[in-house]
């Protein structure tokens, strides 16, 4: 089943494996002992520190934008909120867009 919206052709994803999914490997060799433990050190990639960054920044953040739903409440309460379906059908799939690029099933 597809959906078309805005010109686009939307169609769910469907799995693409055809061999089994394998299971990860355990932490512990064979003799018990924690696999890598013979490491010296940790190395953090630039991505982590990044997302580390980031995540700092948006745990500080409110959860919810109250000016908003108190703008949004009050529209409401005076009947001059207006629902745009093509405005929230365009960010729906931008954000599936960014979403797909970002895990690489899309470039």
């Amino acid at each position: 089943m597809s959906t078309t919206i805005n010109g686009l052709d939307v169609r769910p994803a469907m799995p693409t494996a055809t061999a089994p999914i394998g299971r990860s490997k355990d932490a512990y060799g064979g003799d018990g002992s924690p696999l890598g433990s013979g490491n010296a050190g940790v190395q953090i990639t630039d991505t982590a520190r990044h997302l580390a960054s980031l995540e700092k920044i948006v745990s500080g953040a409110p959860d919810v934008d109250q000016a908003k739903v108190a703008e949004i409440t009050l529209a409401i309460e005076r009947g001059v909120f207006q629902v745009q379906p093509e405005k929230i059908a365009d960010q729906l799939l931008r954000l599936e867009q960014s979403l797909a690029r970002a895990s690489g099933r899309m470039r």
